[in-house]
């Protein structure tokens, strides 16, 4: 049985950015434990804000793939959740496209995944078909 995550007793009014990029790697082992296919999601998004609970992740302007993902309701909530566990805080998650410039050295060192691939997972994953949104008629 996989193991659960053990809350971090932090109080919420020292909860900070830094206080929080420090637990950033225990989000992620959570989400590859419980969640990976949201893992895969917001593995290259780094955290650059945390302000009133708002929670700012940034992912590079290449990768808005993952941040349209990672803004499904299903994908918000369970990210929330594991932060709440983890931190002790209910975030509200916001995320914005950074020039990866932006980034610097918080950029995550995992391989990112392309679209095409993540695609090509999805379909095999789910023996799915990709439909064209808009297909030209003929």
């Amino acid at each position: 049985p996989a193991a659960h995550p053990v809350p971090i007793a932090v109080p919420t009014a020292t909860m900070d950015l830094a206080a929080l990029k420090e637990l950033w790697p225990a989000v992620l082992s959570t989400l590859r434990e419980q969640h990976q296919l949201l893992h895969g999601v917001i593995a290259p998004a780094v955290p650059v804000a945390l302000e009133d609970h708002e929670l700012v992740l940034a992912y590079a302007r290449d990768q808005a793939f993952f941040r349209r993902r990672a803004e499904t309701t299903d994908h918000r909530t369970a990210l929330a959740e594991v932060i709440r566990t983890l931190a002790g805080f209910q975030p509200r998650l916001r995320f914005e496209l950074v020039d990866p410039s932006a980034l610097g050295a918080d950029q995550p060192p995992e391989p990112v995944i392309s679209e095409t691939e993540w695609i090509e997972r999805f379909k095999t994953e789910f023996d799915a078909q990709e439909i064209d949104p808009d297909p030209q008629e003929s």
